[in-house]
């Protein structure tokens, strides 16, 4: 089995000052001090905290991965698959391992350069997942010795979903969760994967959520599960921007979707992989994907109260672009639709989530849903692909690009048969009417591309992009381009700081949320920040559990200084701890801690 290796965040309360000296009898003093104030500070470090680890810098793209497939209506067809694509592979191919984590398939494959493989999905082994009650999701592990993109690419009677995989390396503790249904049949699904052992996770939600197979429980339960444990919940409304949360910040996986409740309906199914809670921006643009028989909606979660989104658009009737605005609190949603090959932006004074849901046919026969990357998540690297192929189907391929208006002209797209050609795009622009960013839709022929910018682009100049593909009875969507840089540095009574200031001007929040409790330890009334539960109530028990352990990690570190002092204060150079570097800079330091995933696959509850 190979290793999942995960950098997780853990306290670190030493910053010593590295210009000062200790004096060789100062130790006792400092120690004193340093233990005093580790004891007094406690709800001010629970107050406001990092919320993960600041400037972190992922990607959609890595050497390992944990590919989770649902199978709540049914099992892969013929035709579904894993598409790995090298990302500037070093070397002309790299060497690539598929594990199914739950029985004995395994392949090597050598995925060239400049060409993706496809790995089929429609296994025997996972037909006794499908049977189990639940039925059980199908994990496949994929490595690699080069850098790599994943998208699982699923068909179930006639319906496509697909989704991009993120890299272990990517993942965190916290999402907010979205979804949208819109028919009384539909049901929406979240499946959530523990990636380390002894993960407890919770949910809150803002609709009426059960956990399938665990009806009794109630949905904001704490579920404990080791490597591979898994639970699903669902409801019959959508997933309004409910918060899925490790107690710990250890890694967890996230799949969303919509399906119908029977094949009778029509599956009608979509798929999506949830993305960091630190990786929403507050800038997007959007590109309605045109064709026959499509419909778009774009769908806003805010994560945290009084979310002022406004949002730029294209009106028929009045032959120009519209400002128009709205304050979203957390458990709302504003849905907006976009005229056909016409941009849109939406921009707001927090991050926020946008869903990018579509709909085929009339009465609708399948749905697809991707998120949206945010202008913060644009990049710069190049990303090969290849449009999706079903024997005897007919399979119609889009791509839209996103970039700022100035920069468009650098991305470049080639079709890698014979000569590598370069496509054009047809620009969309509103510059005299206030938008930043341009985009363009284009239908692909089948066969193999890169998509990237030019070699001598400024460096100012990102992008981003996502493929679709639909045919008579299904439609997906899926991201091509992006990062997953971190946006979210830290939390302070609901008000976000980000951690690059967006180029954008953002309107100040009109009212702050804040929360008293107890702290048993102290017998007085002290305001816990919320930001791990963005507007969610924060139990006692939690904030004092951690408040104890602090302490504890204080009196221990102090004692250690001592001890150390004593034996080598005559022959060592000491350097002198600032407590109010400590309390200004440091409320809460990384450390690293490497897990790996065994053979054994934990079951459910």
């Amino acid at each position: 089995m190979t290793q999942l290796v995960r950098f997780l965040v853990v306290f670190n309360l030493i910053h010593p000052s590295p210009d000062r000296k200790m004096c060789p009898f100062s130790w006792f003093a400092s120690a004193t001090v340093f233990i005093i104030t580790c004891l007094t500070v406690v709800p001010m470090v629970n107050g406001q905290f990092n919320i993960t680890e600041p400037g972190r810098r992922t990607h959609i793209y890595g050497q390992d991965f944990v590919a989770v497939i649902p199978l709540t209506t049914g099992l892969p067809e013929s035709g579904s698959s894993l598409q790995i694509a090298c990302v500037s592979c070093q070397s002309s191919s790299a060497t690539v391992r598929i594990t199914f984590l739950q029985g004995n398939f395994s392949e090597n494959v050598t995925v060239q350069a400049t060409s993706p493989h496809f790995v089929p999905l429609s296994i025997f082994e996972l037909e006794p997942l499908a049977t189990t009650t639940p039925p059980t999701p199908a994990m496949f592990n994929i490595t690699a010795d080069e850098n790599i993109t994943v998208t699982v690419l699923v068909k179930i009677a006639g319906t496509l979903n697909a989704y991009t995989a993120f890299p272990v390396d990517s993942l965190d503790g916290y999402y907010i969760v979205a979804s949208y249904g819109m028919h009384d049949e539909d049901v929406s699904e979240l499946t959530v994967i523990a990636t380390e052992p002894e993960t407890h996770f919770n949910l809150h939600p803002y609709s009426d959520v059960t956990i399938l197979g665990h009806e009794d429980l109630p949905a904001t339960a704490q579920i404990q599960r080791g490597i591979g444990g898994w639970v699903t919940y669902q409801t019959n409304d959508s997933f309004m921007g409910g918060h899925l949360q490790e107690v710990t910040n250890k890694p967890l996986i996230g799949i969303v979707g919509t399906h119908r409740a029977s094949a009778e309906y029509g599956w009608a199914q979509s798929l999506d992989q949830l993305h960091l809670l630190v990786s929403l921006g507050t800038m997007y643009a959007v590109m309605p994907v045109a064709g026959n028989h499509l419909r778009n909606i774009f769908r806003i979660v805010p994560v945290w109260e009084n979310t002022n989104i406004t949002w730029i658009s294209w009106h028929q009737s009045s032959g120009k672009y519209r400002h128009e605005s709205y304050i979203l609190n957390s458990g709302h949603v504003l849905d907006l639709t976009f005229d056909s090959n016409k941009i849109g932006q939406i921009q707001g004074s927090k991050p926020f989530l946008l869903l990018h849901h579509i709909q085929l046919g009339t009465p609708v026969v399948d749905t697809a849903l991707v998120t949206v990357p945010p202008a913060e998540q644009f990049t710069r690297q190049s990303f090969t692909f290849a449009t999706y192929e079903l024997p005897d189907i007919e399979v119609d391929t889009y791509i839209t690009t996103l970039a700022p208006c100035k920069y468009f002209e650098q991305i470049s797209l080639k079709n890698m048969a014979g000569s590598a050609s370069v496509l054009d795009f047809e620009k969309t622009s509103g510059t005299e009417d206030g938008l930043e960013y341009c985009g363009s839709i284009r239908q692909l022929e089948s066969g193999v591309y890169t998509i990237g910018l030019y070699p001598h682009s400024p460096s100012e100049a990102v992008y981003s992009a996502i493929l679709y593909g639909k045919t008579a009875s299904g439609v997906f969507s899926y991201i091509l381009a992006s990062e997953l840089n971190q946006v979210t540095c830290s939390v302070k009574d609901t008000e976000p700081t980000l951690c690059h200031p967006p180029t954008v001007p953002i309107q100040p929040a009109s009212t702050v949320q804040t929360q008293t409790v107890t702290d048993m330890t102290d017998a007085t009334d002290v305001t816990i920040e919320t930001s791990t539960t963005p507007n969610k109530d924060k139990s006692t028990g939690n904030g004092t559990v951690i408040g104890v352990v602090i302490a504890v990690v204080s009196i221990v570190v102090g004692l250690i200084i001592f001890g150390c002092c004593l034996f080598k204060h005559r022959f060592g150079r000491w350097k002198r701890l600032d407590e109010s570097e400590y309390l200004e800079d440091n409320p809460l330091r990384q450390n690293v801690r490497m897990h790996t995933i065994t053979d054994a696959v934990s079951d459910g509850l």
